[in-house]
């Protein structure tokens, strides 16, 4: 939920107040007793006199932090950052309330112990912290509390910004984003980086980035926030090691015209939407990711408003399980590859409370041009593969088993054609009484199915008829083998044609075949017919019996 609405003048409000609060002072002659360490020549130069010498120059209370978790530090704090590209700005272990926001400069470095808190106080307007057009900064360690403040209210904000480098930081309950990466159309956010990050119950994204290149985020953690992590207008994203639970909608999403973008080594789990998605990407990856518990595992979309460059991305080797729906390709992604990945038991084992259809393995419709290779789907409630709407994919080398309706069912919906399926296992899928077939086409056309190994598909006898060509489609060179002698392919729609062997117990009434045709009986015996051969083409034409086994 992105929150970029909050004021451009709140910010520059808060930022005003944060300046106000380290206007210069006089500086002053000091005494103390050891450990003492003096008013420096940096401090003296920015006008800024420490009230307690007894700590460190850059330790927020030399300048007059109290760290008790009631009184507001903020000016204190203010002049710390002020210092921090000198003197790195110390925060120790305790709660320093904050009523206005920090603006970090150039070269500021914040250092927090693991303790440490900066918890925004309940009349804070804008983020706690604030890099505003800065170069080289480095943040460390602590917490950002947001438990307190007003909507809208964000943990760390970075605008505009480069080489910002952010790591081991808690940010938790703002009202807003917990993290904020925001540059512009003109003016992008470059090489910001998060490592070891926690990111947790804000009310809108664990983090959120825009116009940003050279973006890279290692194992984070993002959990219970509107949405852990979303983005858009980005170029050269790696987001690598990160784990998003429990999210309201998506767990980690990339989309709205990013490109090079990797997401690899990630789990994703229990989230409300999708687990892993990239939506108006291109040549981007999503690898070795485990994605399990969520609506949708992994998603490649184009939605609205649209990339009309979406596509060269793929999506191989990771594990979706146990989600509503496994893997989805939809809406105009070309040229996609979806390689070494397994898919299985989602549906039934899906623990949301979404219901009705749609627990395919793997879904895809309105896509052209795509490589399904090498996949295992196995044990999902509806197909292993749906097609719906595709011109030019590839469907090969799969292993699809014990699915709950059909291993492969191709849609027509606006049209499916150039599709090829060849060598892939397909085994046991279906449910032998409404739903009997390893590929069942609806009528799609132009599709070419080669060299495909059918193992015991559910109750072949029951589908007395396996071509119902009465829509005119075509399944071309149909090489089929199978490990069990007799098994039909159970085709429900379209007309098998060339190298194809068709297996019933009587003669066709129904379809559309061919003078020449050839049905084999599926229960031979001696002295019977062993099959019936078409004389007369037609709906389902003229049979005749061969003669009789002797």
């Amino acid at each position: 939920m992105r929150r970029r609405d909050i004021s451009r003048v709140l910010l520059a409000s808060a930022t005003g107040a944060a300046a106000t609060a380290v206007a210069p002072s006089a500086a002053q002659a000091q005494t103390c007793t050891s450990p003492c360490y003096p008013q420096t020549a940096v401090e003296l130069a920015a006008g800024i006199t420490p009230t307690n010498t007894s700590y460190l120059p850059g330790d927020i209370r030399r300048y007059g932090a109290l760290v008790d978790g009631s009184t507001d530090d903020a000016a204190a704090n203010q002049k710390a950052l002020k210092l921090s590209a000198t003197y790195p700005m110390t925060v120790p272990g305790g709660t320093s309330i904050v009523g206005t926001t920090l603006t970090a400069p150039s070269g500021s470095r914040i250092v927090m112990d693991a303790t440490a808190v900066l918890k925004a106080k309940s009349t804070l307007v804008g983020p706690v912290l604030y890099l505003n057009t800065i170069d080289n900064s480095q943040i460390r360690g602590g917490k950002i509390d947001g438990s307190d403040a007003g909507m809208g209210t964000y943990g760390l904000y970075i605008y505009q910004s480069t080489n910002v480098a952010v790591n081991d930081l808690w940010v938790t309950a703002a009202k807003g984003n917990g993290v904020e990466v925001d540059g512009t159309s003109g003016t992008h956010c470059t090489d910001i980086s998060l490592s070891d990050c926690r990111l947790e119950a804000n009310f809108g994204s664990g983090i959120t980035f825009t116009y940003t290149d050279d973006f890279r985020m290692e194992d984070c953690y993002l959990k219970g926030n509107s949405i852990g992590m979303e983005s858009g207008a980005c170029t050269r994203v790696a987001i690598v090691g990160c784990q998003a639970f429990s999210n309201t909608n998506d767990g980690i999403a990339v989309g709205d015209s990013c490109a090079f973008v990797t997401i690899s080594g990630c789990t994703s789990a229990y989230n409300g939407a999708e687990g892993i998605n990239i939506d108006g990407c291109t040549n981007s990856t999503i690898s070795g990711n485990t994605s399990y518990q969520n609506l949708i595992g992994i998603s490649c979309w184009n939605r609205s408003p649209g990339n009309s460059n979406a596509g060269h991305n793929a999506i191989t080797g990771n594990t979706v399980r146990d989600c509503y729906l496994g893997i989805i390709l939809a809406d105009s992604q070309a040229n996609v590859a979806i390689t070494g990945n397994v898919v299985r038991t989602c549906g039934a084992n899906y623990s949301g409370t979404k219901s009705g259809s749609g627990n395919h393995g793997l879904y895809i419709q309105s896509c052209d041009d795509f490589n399904v290779t090498g996949n295992m789907i196995a044990n999902n409630t509806y197909d292993g593969i749906y097609v719906n709407s595709a011109v030019g994919g590839q469907i090969n080398s799969n292993y699809i088993i014990s699915n709950g309706h059909y291993g492969i069912e191709l849609e027509a919906g606006s049209g499916i054609g150039r599709l090829q399926l060849s060598d892939n296992t397909i085994k046991t899928n279906g449910d032998g009484v409404t739903y009997k077939a390893g590929l069942y086409n609806r009528a799609s056309s132009n599709v070419y199915a080669c060299r495909n190994l059918f193992i015991e598909e559910a109750n072949p006898g029951t589908q007395q008829v396996p071509i119902d060509g009465s829509t005119g489609a075509s399944i071309y060179d149909s090489n089929i083998q199978y490990s069990v002698a007799g098994q039909i392919l159970n085709i429900t729609a379209g007309r098998q044609t060339n190298n194809s062997w068709n297996y019933n117990s009587a003669s066709p009434t129904v379809g559309t075949w061919a003078l020449g045709d050839i049905v084999w009986n599926s229960a031979p015996v001696a002295a019977g017919v062993p099959g019936w051969i078409c004389t007369t083409a037609g709906s389902p034409g003229v049979w005749k019996a061969m003669a009789a086994v002797a």
